[in-house]
């Protein structure tokens, strides 16, 4: 490459342009066309050393000469000139062709290690062994990152031990000759070292022993406490829903009854009975499936019969629906036993009617803003007592309709003969103030004192249902009658 110098004597010190100074007496530098001459050549050697044909109407060539040299320089195969030697490339810890050959001809003359494993694993016939010389053996290592465990044997013990981030442990040994094992320092309890008897600081507890994992006795026993069990299963049992101290209850504030029992019968698909003992838990209306209610959503107003089910060896569960003979089941389930009816209230919450069953007996509990006080099944005058004449009173709002009798309270006010009477079925004839008795036997309460000291009555009454009515005379229209509760059959 030519400096501007070199064709003219008009450069400055350096060989390279100057404007000049003609104040000075410095001349402007000249071109001269052998200058021009040198830089188009090395040009155009540029252009065609990278592959390229000149062409007068591409004045990028420049450009695209210098990027296919960058990529030539970039490709492994197109560098000229490469070394073909370990040597050549200054790589000094790599044995040459020969240097591996002559290595691999001397382990072939050594009879103990004729037929060495490849790399990539192996079988061997026969034994290794491992023998230096002294009572500490040559150790076998298995290693991962910042992980490695070793094998070795010393004296007559063999080891385990490892290096796990700068730190050494000793996982396992076994002493043959005095039969012993320890782990990671502790001796191994075995039938011939151990005897708790003569360990003085022995522990008395699973805590004491480090054990985690383990119940307590009192932990085992508040667990089943709460658990069912199936304790029996009989082919030709007892009746489905016979039980020990049930008890159902709701408070009036949510849709949620409670259960728990002591032994409840439940019969299966397959005809068989099963007894589950010592369980309790809830159902809430708003759920459904399982511990919810079978189908849809829950309504106002509305009986719903509560059932024990039970999916063998999975889970037991109280299930809530409208039908009192047959609940849809969810899936797994297969056996079940009614328990009770609750009653929702006539708001948009509808929530669960206070009440409480013990057995097959069950009580409203006023005193929640949905049931104030027991509810009024009727009141004022209904019917006439001379002659008397019934009148037939529904108890489906306030009675489930698996009841076998109805809890009532009749109510008198302090009048003159102010007087209730309720019967079964309607049956009763007769005058009540005439001197023959009546026909049958009928439930009357009138109120009681000399004239003018009248007091009012309120009399208890259980009566057998014999349908969904039971039928009544009211002389009085302050007198009436509450419902109380029902038994179930």
């Amino acid at each position: 490459m030519q400096k501007i110098g070199t064709s003219t004597t008009t450069a400055n010190s350096l060989g390279e342009f100057t404007e000049g100074s003609p104040g000075a007496g410095v001349a402007a530098t000249l071109i001269k066309a052998a200058w021009l001459n040198a830089v188009q050549r090395e040009l155009i050697r540029l252009i065609e050393g990278a592959g390229l044909s000149l062409d007068a109407t591409d004045d990028s060539q420049l450009l695209k000469a210098v990027q296919s040299l960058l990529t030539a320089a970039n490709t492994w195969q197109k560098l000229g000139n490469k070394p073909s030697t370990v040597e050549g490339f200054g790589i000094t810890d790599a044995p040459t062709k020969s240097e591996l050959a002559l290595a691999l001809s001397y382990l072939a003359s050594k009879k103990d290690v004729a037929g060495l494993l490849p790399t990539s694993g192996g079988k061997l016939t026969g034994s290794i062994v491992l023998d230096n010389g002294s009572i500490d053996s040559p150790e076998i290592s298995w290693q991962t990152p910042g992980f490695d465990i070793r094998v070795d044997a010393v004296g007559k013990t063999l080891r385990f031990f490892a290096f796990n981030d700068g730190v050494t442990t000793y996982p396992f040994a076994l002493d043959v000759v005095n039969k012993a094992a320890t782990f990671f320092g502790n001796t191994a309890w075995h039938a011939g070292n151990f005897n708790p008897q003569d360990k003085a600081n022995k522990a008395t507890s699973l805590a004491g022993y480090g054990i985690t994992d383990g119940a307590t006795k009192k932990e085992l026993s508040d667990g089943l406490a709460t658990k069912a069990h199936v304790s029996t299963i009989f082919n030709n049992g007892p009746i489905a829903g016979a039980s020990s101290r049930l008890k159902l209850t709701a408070d009036g504030n949510s849709c949620t009854v409670y259960v728990n029992f002591e032994e409840l019968t439940l019969r299966h698909n397959d005809g068989n009975y099963r007894s589950v003992s010592a369980w309790g838990g809830s159902v809430n209306l708003l759920a459904s499936g399982a511990n919810g209610l079978d189908t849809g959503a829950v309504v106002a107003s509305r009986w719903y019969s509560i059932w024990m089910i039970e999916a063998p060896g999975v889970a037991f569960a109280l299930l809530a629906s409208l039908s009192d003979t047959a609940p849809v089941m969810p899936p797994g389930y297969t056996g079940k036993a009614r328990l009770g009816y609750v009653r929702t209230d006539n708001t948009a919450n509808r929530f669960v009617l206070p009440f409480i069953q013990q057995g097959k007996k069950a009580q409203y509990m006023p005193g929640s803003a949905n049931l104030p006080a027991f509810p009024v099944i009727v009141a004022g005058v209904q019917g006439t007592t001379n002659p008397i004449v019934l009148v037939p009173v529904s108890v489906a709002a306030h009675v489930p309709p698996g009841a076998l009798s109805v809890s009532l309270t009749s109510h008198c006010a302090n009048a003159p003969t102010s007087t209730v009477f309720i019967h079964p079925n309607g049956s009763l004839t007769g005058d009540y103030y005439a001197p023959t008795p009546l026909n049958h036997v009928a439930y009357s309460i009138q109120s009681v004192g000399a004239p003018g000291y009248y007091v009012a009555t309120s009399m208890p009454i259980e009566m057998c249902l014999q349908g969904q009515s039971i039928y009544v005379v009211i002389n009085s229209p302050s007198n009436g009658i509450t419902v109380n509760g029902w038994e179930l059959y």
